[in-house]
């Protein structure tokens, strides 16, 4: 692929840009209804957690458990889900995992006691784990160059979307009774029947399947771009786990005694920036390397993160919050589409489930990072260190930035 930023590929690749193909045109409603209720599963529940810990006499710390429980097969299950579309197709997989999704989340409805309602929030995690990744690698085989970056990007803000109103959405019913936010999972069944009348299956093809026979699934891993693309995505989520959605928080609890509505709009504003940043991925791609987007979005939370560590008033902090959501619109629809084009031939399934797991793993490890931190030094030492993750990840890109200037012939990542 030549540098995006070059104005004859610009002029080149504009009518392409204008049409979809009648295929494109049915997959993608159906591939961003995919990417929303696969977020679902972690958004919509919190709410009811009060509702549901004195319907069953828990404790709420013990109804919480309904929070870990479903993204937690996925750890697992998602390089599997990769490494079975990769050799049986997408939508053999797809089509599945929504149905245990909706199936399993639907009956939580019904469930007679709180134990019955984990061990279904556990299997919905089990359909939960193809969802999202899968409709990523769909994305992967429907577009590529700067059109696949600006698909990315509207998947990523319609994920952003949902994590910001399923939230809302998860109180309204809530307040009506808990069992209707399970209820609200049922939606994934009519998506699964769009998804096996209207998605293309991409041809796996005889020599694909046995090169992945021969050299076995995560072979893939031994190419160097396609480590540092997983690693950075486990990365990613620390920061965005651990710093903007724990850490910082808490600083503005502690530090500035902000009530919970205004951490609420502090995190919102985030969210905000982060979809309008998602949404125009695809512009910033088209006039930037991959590795100087990549840069952006890097120097985006050291500025963010900085920020926030040394703020002594809420509308500095928020303004914190802000950089650092831009760098998440950025960060993720930019590694998702490199995952997808680094990702050999019959292997972006597996590629992408890696990249998938990768980011639970620091989706988990995140919080668990900044409470040991917070605990052991102090709020300010943990946003510094976290400060100083983002600025390796940084350092890392500005030195990938002087190898394509010496070899503008090179698309690292």
């Amino acid at each position: 692929m030549a540098l995006s930023g070059s104005e004859s590929e610009s002029h080149v690749e504009a009518p392409e840009r204008a049409r979809l193909t009648v295929e494109q045109k049915r997959a993608l409603p159906i591939i961003f209804m995919i990417s929303v209720c696969g977020v679902a599963g972690a958004t919509i529940v919190p709410p009811a957690i009060p509702t549901i810990a004195e319907n069953f006499g828990i404790a709420k710390s013990t109804a919480a458990m309904l929070l870990t429980a479903n993204p937690l097969p996925g750890i697992i299950l998602a390089p599997v889900a990769g490494i079975l579309a990769d050799r049986y197709g997408r939508r053999m997989v797809l089509i599945p995992c929504l149905v245990i999704f909706g199936v399993a989340g639907g009956l939580g409805a019904f469930a007679p006691s709180f134990w019955w309602l984990i061990a279904l929030r556990l299997l919905q995690g089990v359909g939960s784990a193809g969802m999202i990744n899968l409709a990523v690698v769909t994305i992967g085989d429907l577009f590529e160059g700067d059109r696949l970056t600006r698909m990315m990007g509207y998947n990523a803000g319609f994920l952003t979307l949902g994590t910001t109103s399923f939230p809302l959405v998860g109180g309204l019913l809530a307040d009506i009774s808990w069992r209707w936010v399970f209820g609200f999972f049922w939606t994934a069944l009519p998506i699964a029947v769009a998804g096996a009348l209207f998605l293309p299956e991409r041809k796996i093809t005889a020599l694909e399947r046995e090169q992945v026979r021969e050299s076995g699934p995560f072979s893939s891993l031994r190419i160097p771009v396609v480590r540092r693309i997983i690693i950075r995505g486990g990365v990613i989520f620390v920061l965005i786990f651990g710093a903007v959605l724990t850490a910082g928080p808490i600083l503005l609890s502690e530090r500035m005694s902000a009530s919970p509505r205004s951490i609420g709009f502090a995190l919102t504003a985030a969210a905000l920036c982060s979809m309008i940043a998602a949404v125009n991925t695809g512009r910033i791609r088209e006039r930037l390397h991959p590795a100087k987007s990549l840069f952006l979005a890097a120097s985006l939370y050291v500025i963010g993160l900085s920020i926030l560590t040394l703020s002594g008033a809420y509308w500095i902090a928020v303004i914190g919050f802000m950089f650092s959501g831009l760098a998440d619109g950025l960060s993720i629809p930019l590694l998702q589409t490199r995952a997808t084009e680094v990702a050999p031939p019959g292997r972006r399934g597996t590629v992408v489930a890696l990249w998938v797991s990768s980011a639970r793993i620091g989706q988990t490890s995140g919080p668990v990072l900044a409470k040991v931190g917070i605990d052991t030094l102090g709020i300010t030492a943990t946003l510094a260190g976290f400060v100083s993750i983002a600025f390796a990840l940084a350092a890392g890109s500005g030195w990938r930035v002087g190898k394509v200037e010496a070899d503008s012939g090179e698309h690292p990542s």
